[in-house]
Order: structure tokens, then sequence, then C-alpha cells
């Protein structure tokens, strides 16, 4: 999906040069299934209807579509993610995708403390209090505390008070406690300990890595809204055995590198061959 081609001795992805030359990907495929070269398929004219070589056997997009029971929009889709036509036309229906990894399908991940607060680029000990006041994991990674953590309250063995006050009934270093709880200790421990060692930090780090680990269960729309991923893309990457973890934490180049020039959305819409009312329906579906 992310094959390099050579085009004037420059080096780059498909999706790359059909945006470069403003060629529409469903058409240079096309071409290439001809015995095109690249560089030749770009600047070629469009084709209507558009005629595809596969199997060596020659026929219409449709009359293709027709034989594998899929629609044009599919292929027009997989195509505009960079699939080249094997992989479009081969790939599992996306009905079957829907009923393996529905949309409202509560999913299950489990890290450890620190891997969420990562995440979600969040302070853990703002998360820390929190959860001391009684908020869960979750709620508290999407409501991260506003404000200082100084002002902030939390409750240590049954007392409440601010961070700082804390720190002073405790006798100690503010930077000790966050330290300490940036190496994913609890409040408690983090308060209740003397001076360390040379070395127990990393092991108190580790320590905390493997046995606090929590689980969160949201639906996989939920779970790809929260990592900003596109939840077609998430589907697709578990359908060919991702774990969810993994097929939320992909950086998707593809998509943060097209294009070295800003396009409205119907020029982009036409160069990556899908239709523009689709993409503003999926928009307004927060997609």
């Amino acid at each position: 999906m992310n094959e390099q081609h050579n085009v004037q001795g420059k080096s780059k992805r498909f999706l790359d040069w059909c945006v470069k030359y403003g060629a529409n990907s469903l058409q240079v495929r096309a071409h290439m299934s001809m015995g095109v070269s690249l560089e030749e398929a770009l600047h070629a004219k469009h084709r209507n209807p558009i005629l595809i070589t596969m199997n060596g056997h020659t026929k219409k997009f449709t009359e293709w579509c027709r034989q594998y029971n899929i629609t044009t929009n599919t292929i027009r889709r997989r195509i505009g993610m960079g699939c080249d036509l094997k992989e479009a036309f081969d790939a599992p229906k996306e009905k079957r995708l829907a009923k393996t990894y529905a949309d409202s399908a509560d999913l299950v991940l489990r890290k450890p403390f620190l891997d969420w607060c990562r995440d979600y680029l969040v302070d853990p000990l703002h998360i820390r209090a929190a959860m001391s006041m009684g908020q869960s994991l979750e709620y508290a990674l999407k409501n991260c505390p506003a404000g200082k953590i100084n002002s902030l309250p939390m409750q240590v063995n049954g007392y409440i008070s601010t961070f700082l006050d804390l720190c002073q009934k405790y006798h100690l270093a503010s930077n000790t406690v966050r330290r300490r709880v940036s190496a994913g200790l609890k409040l408690e421990d983090a308060f209740r300990l003397s001076p360390l060692v040379k070395g127990e930090m990393e092991a108190m780090r580790e320590a905390g890595r493997a046995n606090e680990v929590y689980a969160i269960t949201k639906s996989l729309r939920d779970w790809a809204k929260d990592y900003n991923q596109p939840l077609a893309l998430v589907k697709l990457r578990m359908e060919q055995g991702m774990p969810l973890d993994v097929a939320l934490s992909i950086i998707d180049t593809d998509t943060l590198e097209l294009g070295e020039k800003a396009l409205t959305l119907s020029e982009l819409c036409g160069r990556l061959g899908v239709k523009t009312s689709s993409v503003r329906k999926r928009m307004q579906e927060g997609r």
C-alpha cells in the first residue's frame, strides 16, 4: 500500500505522485494495468469508460466490480487509500468488516497507568489527583482537571487538601512527589516513602508498569475518535490481524503527507477518486 515509485529521479509514494500532478488515482492505476509507466499514466488523459487489465483480461471498471460483487465506490475508496488494483478487489468486503468489528461493539484495551497518560497527553499527577477524589481513570483522561496542580484538591490516606499543603504535611519537596508520580507511583506511595537511594526509582517504575494495569471498555467508534484515527482505517488494520492498541497507535503518513500545497475539498476528492458528498457526510458524522 505504501510502495515507492521513481519519477524523474525522485522517489515518492503512489498517492503523493497523484496529488502532485493532479491525477485521479483510479485512472492512474487503470493506465498502469495496461502496461503504462507511472510517469506516463500521470500525464495521460482520462478514459471514459475506464478500462482495467487484470489476470490477462481487459474489461470496463464497472464490469470488474460486478464480477467481484463489489461497489465502485468501495474500489475508489480503497484506491484512494493507496491500494493497488489487486489489493482493492481482493480485500475482504467492508460489510464483513462491519460485522466483525461493529462500530458499537465494546472493545477492551488494557494498559499500564503511565501509558494511558502518555496516549492522552496528560500529566500523571493531574490524573492521580482526580482519581483520588473518586473519578474513574477514563473520566479523568477525557476531562483532565484545569489549572495548576498546586491548587487542585487531592486525597491521600483519607486526608483531603491541596498538593502544596500535602507536601508540607509530609515534609517532601513538590518536585520529589512529581518525580515519583511520573515514575508510576500512586499518591499514597509517593507521599509516604522516605528519600530513595539510587536505582530504586527505576525499579519502582518497572514494578508500576507491570502491576498497575487499567482496562477501559469503549465502542470502536469512540476508540477511533479518542485517538484521532479514521474509523474505517482502524477496522481495516484490525481485519489484517493488528491488535486494537497497534491499530490505534499507527500514524497514517500517507494522510499527513498528501500534497505539497493547499487544496479545496473538491480538488482533493477529485484527485483521490472519492465523492465530495461522501466526505462531507463522514465529516458531519465526526469522522
